[in-house]
This record gives structure tokens, C-alpha cells and sequence, in this order.
């Protein structure tokens, strides 16, 4: 695909998609799910309903993806992983799991989709949708999303287009801590931040990336700006459950400070079969 007619095709995806909103879903039928989760993008239901939600998706042709973690520990189950955010870091435990901010991030997309024989949640196998579940919310606790498709509107209506070609270039790398850390991880090659796959266009994005192209690395910030100027934040519920449309949508979760909690997320992340085009 030419370049113009690239940004052309990028063009008419971001200026085409409704702006994301959370559909409180709870004590309604799922059986329009996916349509509900095309129009808002987040679907809040209960966590009682997980198992109807990954039904519903699996019919619509989603299947469940294992997940790095899971593997890595030698779960039985590993499409699903649950974990306990503490206020101290243990051995072994991923910034998500503590209790500590994190930055915008799409999960999974730090790992190599290759690892010890199995094809998990990562770079050429992101999924689509996620599922974030908290069975026990116990201190004030908050998840934020951002609207990449808005935060790109804005991007693109104060910055040249350059400067979101740059975004559509493989040149961003991921921290080589998580491969340091795991002989048995590769540590992704050079990758675009919004790239376009045989399902469309999709953001992929984490905390940890980076350019060693300094034009492209000015790209990534700006562009992180316009990410936190797009937010919708949620005070955590136990119980609930959010249904998550990864291809626009990033997170982060924020702790109120001074309380030492056990909250539990469960994550279950669901793909639909595609393969990487130009």
C-alpha cells in the first residue's frame, strides 16, 4: 500500500470511529454483546457474567489466548490469570500486579508471541478484546481508559502528518528488562505503534516502548499527551467486570495513596483469528 493511500485508508478509520464511552451493561441481556462492545468499546458487567461473556465472544468467533504469566507459572489455566495488587514488591512480581500507578498500556504487548512452545498474548498475536474482572476490590482503586482513536483526532489536528507517519513506522522497540529477566523470553523486533492487520487499523502501545530515532521518539510523547487528554476513569466495584475493546482502547490503573489493600483482578484476553498485512 502506497503511502497516501495508506494514511488515506488510516484517515478514514480515525475520523469514522464514535467516541468511547462505558455501557453499564449489568442486569442486561449479553446476547447483543458484541455489538454493544463495538458501539461503546467498554461494557461494564457483572463478574458473575464471565463465563456467558466469553461464550458470547467465542460464538462471534473469539478464543480465549494464553497468557504469558500463566505459562511462565505452569498454570493448568492459561487463558486466564488472577492476581492480588499489594503495596510492596515481591520477587518476580510485573508492575501490574503491584500497587503503584501504571502507564497507558495495552496488555500484552511486550511479548514476543513464541514462548516455550506456546502461542501466547504478544507481538503478532495481540488480542482484541480483554476482560478485567475484580472479584475483590478492598482500597480505593481506579481504572482509566483513553480513546486512542480521539487522542489521534487531536494529534492529528495539531501536528503535521508527519509526525503520525512516524507512528505507523516499525521503529519502536520494547525494554529489554522483561527479556532480562526471563532467559526463555525474546525480546520483540522493532515494531509500529498503529499498524493495520487483515481486521483493520489497531493501536499497540505500552509503557515501555521506545525509538532510538529521536523524531520518532518525539512522535511517541506528544502522542502520550494526547493519550491522557482522553480519559474516562472508573472508581473500582467488587464484582464488576469490564469488557474492553483493545484494538482503541488503553489503561492504566491508579491506587489511592496511604492504603495497604489486597485487591484481585483476573484478566482473560480473547483474539479473533487474523493474519498481519500491509
Amino acid at each position: 500500500m502506497s503511502h497516501s493511500k495508506k494514511f488515506s485508508s488510516l484517515c478514514g478509520w480515525i475520523w469514522t470511529q464514535p467516541r468511547v464511552k462505558i455501557r453499564d451493561a449489568r442486569g442486561s441481556s449479553l446476547d447483543d454483546l458484541p455489538d454493544m462492545l463495538a458501539e461503546s468499546c467498554i461494557v461494564k458487567i457483572s463478574g458473575e457474567d464471565e463465563d456467558r461473556c466469553v461464550e458470547i465472544l467465542g460464538n462471534a468467533g473469539a478464543s480465549v489466548l494464553e497468557q504469558y504469566e500463566a505459562v511462565r507459572a505452569g498454570l493448568a489455566d492459561t487463558g486466564a490469570i488472577e492476581t492480588v495488587a499489594k503495596a510492596s514488591a515481591q520477587a518476580g512480581d510485573t508492575s501490574a500486579v503491584l500497587a503503584k500507578e501504571t502507564e497507558f498500556h495495552q496488555d500484552g504487548y511486550q511479548f514476543q508471541r513464541e514462548y516455550r512452545g506456546h502461542v501466547i498474548a504478544g507481538v503478532g498475536n495481540m488480542p482484541d478484546i480483554e476482560l478485567l474482572c475484580f472479584p475483590k476490590v478492598v482500597e480505593g482503586r481506579f481504572l482509566v481508559f483513553s480513546d486512542l482513536c480521539r487522542a489521534t483526532r487531536k494529534f492529528m489536528r495539531a501536528h503535521e502528518s508527519s509526525q503520525i507517519d512516524h507512528l505507523c513506522q516499525a521503529c519502536y522497540s520494547i525494554d529489554s528488562r522483561y527479556a532480562d529477566a526471563d532467559p526463555n523470553l525474546d525480546t520483540p523486533h522493532d515494531l509500529p505503534l498503529l499498524f493495520k492487520d487483515s481486521l483493520g487499523w489497531r493501536f499497540h502501545l505500552g509503557g515501555s516502548m521506545s525509538s532510538a530515532d529521536p523524531l520518532a521518539g518525539f512522535s511517541l510523547s506528544l502522542f502520550r499527551a494526547y493519550v491522557a487528554s482522553t480519559v474516562i476513569t472508573e472508581r473500582l466495584e467488587s464484582g464488576s467486570l469490564y469488557v474492553v475493546n483493545q484494538r482503541r482502547i488503553a489503561h492504566r490503573g491508579i491506587r489511592v495513596p496511604g492504603v495497604d489493600g489486597k485487591t484481585v483482578l483476573r484478566r482473560v484476553l480473547l483474539g479473533f483469528p487474523k493474519a498481519v498485512s500491509a
